[in-house]
C-alpha cells in the first residue's frame, strides 16, 4: 500500500532499410532479424541504465518514497486539456526485461504458453488504462529507446495497444533520437528536454497543467521533477506533478498487477488537487 499525500491512499531504437514507416508513424514489414537487432540494443540500454542509476541519481532514491509538498494546486474548473500523461514504455508498459529472460529460456520471440496468455491479459489492461487516460487528457509515450522501438514491440507483443496508438493518434517521442547528438554522454538529460518540449506546447494554450508521469526508473522521476521545478519557477505555467513510480525490471505478472492498480486508481490520481510522488507495489 502506498500513501498519496495526506490521507489519500492507493491500494496496492533501429536499422535503416529493414522496415518502412507509414503515414501514422507505425512501422511495418520488420523481419525477425531486424526486430531482434532492435530489441537487443534496447535491452542493453536498460541494463546499463539500471547499473548506473544509483551513482547518478543517488540523491533521488529516498525521495521516490516520500510524498512531496505541492507549491501549485489544480484550478477548481480544470478541464481535460489541462491534464497530460507522460508515460514511459520499457518496463512500464512493455515488459522488456522479462522478454530478455524469456529469450534466454525459450529463444527469441518464442514465448511460453503462460507468457502468451498473460501478455493477452496485459494487452487488454493497458488498452483500458490508455482509454481512461485519453478520456481525461492527452497521452504521450516518452522513451529513451530509439525511434521505432515502441511501435515495433507493440505490434509484436501487444497488438491491441498497437492499434490504439494508431487509432487515437497517441504521440510517441524518442528522447534518444531527439537529444542524443546534443547530450551523447548524458542520457538523463534526454527525457528532461523531451518532457520540457511537451509542456512547452501546452503553455501556448493553458496556464495550468495537471501532469501525471508514469515510469519505472529514477530517470523518469528526475526528469519530471526537473521540468516541473523549472517551469514553476521560470515560466507562467503552473504545473501540478503526480509521479507514479512503478517497480523496476518487473516480471510479466508484476507488470500486469501494476497496470490493474493504475487502472483502479487513475481517476483518483488525476482528480487529487495537490502534487505527490507515489510508489506502487504489488
Amino acid at each position: 500500500m502506498c500513501r498519496v499525500a495526506e490521507q489519500v491512499t492507493v491500494i496496492s531504437d533501429f536499422r535503416q532499410g529493414d522496415v518502412s514507416k507509414n503515414s501514422r508513424g507505425l512501422y511495418c514489414g520488420a523481419d525477425e532479424a531486424a526486430v531482434k537487432y532492435v530489441y537487443n540494443s534496447v535491452l542493453k540500454e536498460l541494463q546499463e541504465q539500471f547499473m548506473g542509476m544509483e551513482s547518478v541519481c543517488g540523491s533521488l532514491v529516498k525521495r521516490r518514497e516520500v510524498v512531496r509538498e505541492a507549491k501549485s494546486s489544480l484550478p477548481s474548473n480544470a478541464s481535460e486539456e489541462d491534464t497530460v500523461f507522460l508515460v514511459d514504455w520499457d518496463d512500464t508498459v512493455m515488459p522488456t526485461t522479462f522478454l530478455g529472460d524469456e529469450e534466454s529460456r525459450h529463444g527469441f520471440l518464442s514465448l511460453s504458453s503462460y507468457a502468451r496468455f498473460t501478455f493477452l491479459e496485459l494487452d487488454k489492461l493497458v488498452v483500458s488504462v490508455l482509454k481512461k487516460a485519453l478520456s481525461q487528457g492527452r497521452v504521450v509515450f516518452v522513451t529513451n529507446a530509439g525511434e521505432g522501438w515502441v511501435q515495433i514491440s507493440a505490434a509484436r507483443y501487444m497488438p491491441m495497444v498497437s492499434a490504439l496508438i494508431e487509432e487515437a493518434n497517441i504521440k510517441v517521442v524518442s528522447a534518444r533520437s531527439a537529444y542524443y547528438e546534443t547530450y551523447p554522454e548524458a542520457p538523463l538529460e534526454w527525457k528532461v528536454h523531451a518532457f520540457y518540449d511537451e509542456l512547452q506546447e501546452i503553455q501556448m494554450r493553458s496556464r495550468k497543467v495537471n501532469l501525471v508521469v508514469v515510469g519505472d526508473s529514477l530517470s523518469d522521476q528526475y526528469a519530471a521533477h526537473s521540468v516541473t521545478t523549472r517551469l514553476n519557477e521560470e515560466s507562467d505555467l503552473s504545473v501540478t506533478l503526480k509521479f507514479v513510480k512503478l517497480i523496476d525490471r518487473p516480471n510479466l505478472e508484476q507488470l500486469k498487477k501494476q497496470m490493474s492498480l493504475v487502472l483502479l486508481n487513475l481517476d483518483r490520481l488525476v482528480k487529487y488537487k495537490s502534487a505527490f510522488d507515489i510508489c506502487v507495489s504489488t
